[in-house]
């Protein structure tokens, strides 16, 4: 039986892909595994590593802590801007993102 992180960890692996508009496919790309591994990382049917939790991390633009946070606190705890800056990842090539960013610093 999995643990209550590990039930919380997928459940918000699917809840920041589908806020992004990715696919698993998508987001299998990103995190160079296969569609199949993100449905079952999803499902909570494989473990999870730390690396693997910080590569998905990386591929929503968020700390890695924001995945261990139930549900109903990390959708309470976000921007708008982190939402549209998270839709705009999937559109945009990483240095339009890094322009962008520079853009929104100044």
């Amino acid at each position: 039986m999995k643990n209550k992180l590990e039930k919380t960890i997928a459940q918000n692996i699917r809840n920041y892909r589908k806020q992004a508009h990715l696919s698993q496919a998508d987001l299998a790309e990103k995190i160079n595994r296969t569609p199949e591994m993100v449905c079952k990382i999803e499902n909570n049917k494989v473990g999870i590593t730390c690396y693997m939790i910080n590569c998905i991390a990386d591929a929503f633009n968020i700390d890695a802590h924001l995945l261990t946070i139930p549900n109903s606190a990390i959708m309470n705890n976000l921007s708008p801007e982190m939402i549209s800056l998270i839709q705009l990842e999937q559109k945009l090539s990483s240095r339009k993102i890094e322009a962008l960013t520079l853009l929104l610093k100044e």
